[in-house]
């Protein structure tokens, strides 16, 4: 489990949360390229580009969720097999909101992915078209999200 933290305590707006999320992970998998880790044996918990929880910029969960697949699917490898989100400083409430948008939005992906794949299978090429992608989060709540 390869678990880089970036803490979300202070009045950062999201963008640099986004930087630093960047910077960390870029870090991170040199320093595991270095140390020889086989990236597909490894599970990353990395945070969501949140807004530090003192900004005065509050963010939608759509930008939140949009912003955190950007980041990941532009800093980690694809041969990571699995992303496990935790709340990481946010509500209950909060981080299944956030959670549930970031599987929204991968759920369209892979839609306009199968729809690709069946395309090109009809043309007779065959190209994988997606990664595996696990999402998890600590979040138990029984309240009702809307």
């Amino acid at each position: 489990i390869v678990e880089p933290e970036v803490l979300m305590d202070g009045a950062h707006n999201i963008d640099k949360c986004y930087q630093v999320t960047t910077d960390v992970l870029n870090e991170c998998y040199n320093e595991l390229k270095i140390h020889k880790v086989d990236l597909s044996g490894t599970v990353l918990k990395p945070n969501m580009i949140v807004p530090g929880s003192k900004c005065r910029d509050k963010c939608s969960t759509a930008e939140i969720a949009k912003k955190t697949l950007d980041c990941l699917k532009k800093n980690v490898p694809s041969i990571v097999p699995g992303i496990a989100f935790l709340s990481g400083g946010q509500s209950e409430i909060e981080s299944s909101k956030n959670l549930n948008e970031i599987n929204k939005i991968l759920i369209k992906t892979r839609k306009k992915a199968i729809r690709k794949k069946v395309g090109e299978k009809k043309k007779g090429r065959r190209k994988p078209v997606c990664r595996p992608v696990l999402l998890i989060s600590d979040s138990s709540c029984d309240e009702k999200i809307e």
